[in-house]
Protein backbone atom coordinates (compact mmCIF):
# COMPACT_ATOMS: atom_id res chain seq x y z
CA UNK A 1 0.00 0.00 0.00
CA UNK A 2 1.18 3.56 -0.40
CA UNK A 3 1.74 5.89 1.88
CA UNK A 4 1.22 9.60 1.96
CA UNK A 5 -1.71 12.46 1.46
CA UNK A 6 -4.17 13.21 -2.04
CA UNK A 7 -5.86 16.70 -2.33
CA UNK A 8 -9.17 17.22 -3.13
CA UNK A 9 -8.21 17.96 -6.23
CA UNK A 10 -5.96 15.22 -7.04
CA UNK A 11 -8.16 12.78 -5.64
CA UNK A 12 -10.80 14.44 -8.32
CA UNK A 13 -8.26 13.64 -10.96
CA UNK A 14 -7.44 10.28 -9.78
CA UNK A 15 -11.42 9.60 -10.88
CA UNK A 16 -12.26 11.77 -13.23
CA UNK A 17 -14.80 13.40 -10.71
CA UNK A 18 -16.08 17.20 -9.97
CA UNK A 19 -15.45 18.61 -6.63
CA UNK A 20 -19.56 18.44 -6.41
CA UNK A 21 -19.36 14.21 -6.39
CA UNK A 22 -16.38 14.20 -4.28
CA UNK A 23 -18.69 15.89 -1.97
CA UNK A 24 -21.61 13.51 -2.59
CA UNK A 25 -19.46 10.51 -2.27
CA UNK A 26 -18.02 11.83 1.25
CA UNK A 27 -21.38 12.58 2.32
CA UNK A 28 -23.22 9.28 1.11
CA UNK A 29 -23.03 6.44 4.09
CA UNK A 30 -23.85 3.55 1.74
CA UNK A 31 -20.65 4.27 0.18
CA UNK A 32 -18.09 3.72 2.60
CA UNK A 33 -15.79 6.60 1.03
CA UNK A 34 -12.70 7.63 3.60
CA UNK A 35 -12.98 10.56 6.01
CA UNK A 36 -10.45 13.43 4.77
CA UNK A 37 -8.33 14.61 7.63
CA UNK A 38 -8.28 18.46 8.14
CA UNK A 39 -5.21 20.28 7.92
CA UNK A 40 -6.54 24.29 8.46
CA UNK A 41 -9.13 24.51 5.75
CA UNK A 42 -7.64 22.02 3.46
CA UNK A 43 -8.50 18.16 3.57
CA UNK A 44 -6.32 15.48 2.80
CA UNK A 45 -7.34 11.95 1.69
CA UNK A 46 -4.44 8.91 3.24
CA UNK A 47 -4.14 7.08 0.35
CA UNK A 48 -3.80 3.82 2.13
CA UNK A 49 -7.22 4.55 3.28
CA UNK A 50 -8.16 5.04 -0.67
CA UNK A 51 -6.59 2.16 -1.81
CA UNK A 52 -8.75 -0.10 0.45
CA UNK A 53 -11.49 1.62 -0.45
CA UNK A 54 -11.29 0.47 -3.76
CA UNK A 55 -10.41 -2.63 -3.20
CA UNK A 56 -13.66 -3.20 -1.29
CA UNK A 57 -15.59 -1.69 -4.39
CA UNK A 58 -14.67 -4.44 -6.77
CA UNK A 59 -16.84 -7.32 -7.34
CA UNK A 60 -15.17 -10.69 -7.40
CA UNK A 61 -16.53 -12.78 -10.37
CA UNK A 62 -17.47 -16.53 -10.57
CA UNK A 63 -16.69 -18.80 -13.12
CA UNK A 64 -20.76 -18.20 -14.41
CA UNK A 65 -19.20 -14.52 -14.69
CA UNK A 66 -16.40 -15.65 -16.88
CA UNK A 67 -18.22 -17.99 -18.86
CA UNK A 68 -21.23 -15.30 -19.56
CA UNK A 69 -18.47 -12.73 -20.65
CA UNK A 70 -16.45 -15.33 -23.14
CA UNK A 71 -14.16 -16.84 -21.29
CA UNK A 72 -13.06 -20.58 -20.70
CA UNK A 73 -13.98 -21.31 -16.64
CA UNK A 74 -11.04 -22.14 -14.85
CA UNK A 75 -11.38 -25.74 -14.30
CA UNK A 76 -11.77 -26.52 -18.20
CA UNK A 77 -8.08 -25.30 -18.88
Amino acid sequence: MSKGYLTRRKLCERYDISAMTLWRWEHDEKMGFPSPMLVGRRKLYAIEGIELWERSRVAPHSSADRVRQGEAPASAA
